[in-house]
């Protein structure tokens, strides 16, 4: 069930990075957490009643939504980065996704965990009620990608454009300035 994403994942790495340089962070961010909403949304509410098959879509589903934006946001947000402190950039996104992984895994099981405790006589409608619980708080989170999304977009920018008057050749941090401007 897992393979499909997965592949999907690896076919469309190369083509977000080419829709984010085509297009810029902006409509490619904001698909990609609409994706994974309506994901979310459908497996919420589908849960009960979506096959194997289904299931599998919506996972592929998801994963496309994921990794329109996962590489994206990784380059965008590097943009920003000091170029001494880069070398500390990729591992640090890497950690914090293991542990959003990881966060996320041990929520879905306490609340499998929880229903099952709550409903020791059907472990089948407790598993189900578990894991709507869990999509339910996806569902939640993904509300939150998406308002921040479009609040970054509509905040971006005016710190882009400030920050560019002050860039270098190598970043465009609103924190990197050149020695002229810091007066160093």
């Amino acid at each position: 069930m897992l393979l499909p994403g997965s592949l999907l994942g690896a076919v469309m790495a190369p083509i977000a990075g080419r829709l984010y340089d085509r297009h810029g962070p902006a409509r490619i961010l904001s698909a990609s957490n609409v994706l994974v909403l309506l994901g979310a949304v459908a497996m919420y509410l589908l849960a009960g009643n979506a096959g194997i098959v289904l299931i599998g879509f919506l996972y592929a589903f998801l994963r496309l939504g994921f990794n329109l934006g996962y590489g994206n946001t990784m380059s965008d947000a590097s943009k920003f980065v000091e170029p001494a402190r880069q070398t500390d950039f990729n591992p640090l996104f890497n950690v914090l996704q293991q542990y959003a992984g990881s966060l996320g895994t041990t929520v879905f099981s306490m609340s499998l965990s929880i229903s099952t405790i709550h409903m020791p006589g059907n472990v089948a409608v407790a598993n189900l009620v578990g894991a709507r619980h869990a999509f339910l708080l996806v569902v939640a989170v993904g509300v939150v990608a998406v308002c921040l999304t479009f609040v970054s977009i509509r905040v971006r920018p005016s710190w882009v454009i400030r920050s560019a008057a002050f860039r270098s050749d190598i970043s465009c941090c609103p924190f990197h300035l050149p020695n002229a401007v810091r007066g160093g």
